[in-house]
């Protein structure tokens, strides 16, 4: 959680932005506890998912990073930019899929 919050730093989001980001990293802490306490997934395929998870927004995230050079406002906005785009993105509320 706290690389999302230097990344929110880094935007300059705002506080309802962040406040959103608190609120789905708790909405993701319980889909995951349920995924486990309904055995939906075990947790090495949980851990599994996660570490893809983080490594795909990773990619995306410092590919902008590259692109922007310096946190100058032009790339805080293009951050906050990214940020809204894969915030929309669809995010499955079921249990992973085995690799």
């Amino acid at each position: 959680m706290r690389t999302s919050f230097n990344q929110l730093d880094l935007i300059k989001a705002g506080k309802r932005r962040v406040a959103a980001a608190i609120r789905d990293y708790y909405r993701a802490f319980e889909q995951r506890s349920r995924w486990l306490r309904d055995e939906l997934v075990v947790g090495l395929d949980l851990r599994r998912y996660e570490k893809r998870l983080i490594e795909e927004w990773d990619l995306v995230f410092e590919g902008m990073r590259d692109e922007l050079g310096t946190a100058d406002r032009s790339g805080q906005r293009r951050g906050r930019s990214l940020r809204s785009q894969m915030g929309g993105t669809g995010i499955r509320t079921h249990s992973p899929q085995r690799d």
